[in-house]
């Protein structure tokens, strides 16, 4: 799966597959805006690995291509997810003793 932007042949797949792409682009900075790296890091998993199985139904050969990269990556996102998850965690038990954070200091609510 490679977007070439800068050959543009009328080929009306490979332009639908960078509009994908950008549109995942854009839905990946709104999800970091919202500042929840829980869910961003998800929606990331689930877009490449779906991108991934899409592109293996065409060609089955393509899960193989760039094993090199493509292991490393879901590895990554499939541990920030675990660090997030227990991030959050760990502020619900923090706000359970009324200690809140704005900006970068941290406040005792008595």
């Amino acid at each position: 799966m490679r977007i070439e932007l800068a050959q543009s042949n009328g080929d009306s797949e490979s332009s639908i597959e960078a509009w994908i792409y950008i549109g995942h682009l854009i839905i990946f900075a709104l999800l970091a805006e919202s500042k929840n790296a829980f869910i961003g890091l998800l929606a990331a998993l689930i877009t490449f690995l779906g991108m991934h199985i899409l592109a293996a139904l065409d060609n089955p050969l393509v899960l193989f291509a760039g094993i090199l990269y493509k292991v490393p990556i879901t590895y990554f996102l499939i541990v920030g997810i675990i660090a997030a998850k227990e991030y959050s965690r760990g502020i619900k038990k923090l706000k359970t003793y009324n200690i809140t954070f704005k900006g970068n200091r941290t406040e005792l609510n008595h």
